[in-house]
């Protein structure tokens, strides 16, 4: 019977361990990550605080461009596919 509680109490701990240590620490902070939701893109990247972001086109083909003064540039199209065959996509 004592070996049945110790196993019980081991099984415990080692859940309770198990369970704060998948605890993702970088989810209450950005670390520095710029979100693109509110430009229609789905991502956070790292870019310099100082960026500007402007986001032209509307419709099918999102066009975002992220810039600063010091030489950052960076531009994110992002569209719908009209299938999920990768043959069909490729149009090159």
């Amino acid at each position: 019977m004592k070996i049945n509680t110790l196993k019980i109490i081991i099984y415990c701990f080692a859940s309770i361990l198990i369970i704060f240590s998948c605890n993702n620490k970088n989810s209450s902070s950005k670390g520095g990550l710029t979100d693109l939701l509110k430009y229609g893109i789905p991502y956070s990247i790292k870019a310099p605080s100082d960026v500007a972001i402007t986001k032209i086109g509307k419709g099918e083909l999102s066009d975002v461009s992220i810039k600063n003064n010091s030489g950052y540039d960076l531009q994110i199209f992002m569209g719908s596919a009209s299938t999920s065959d990768l043959k069909k996509n490729h149009r090159f």
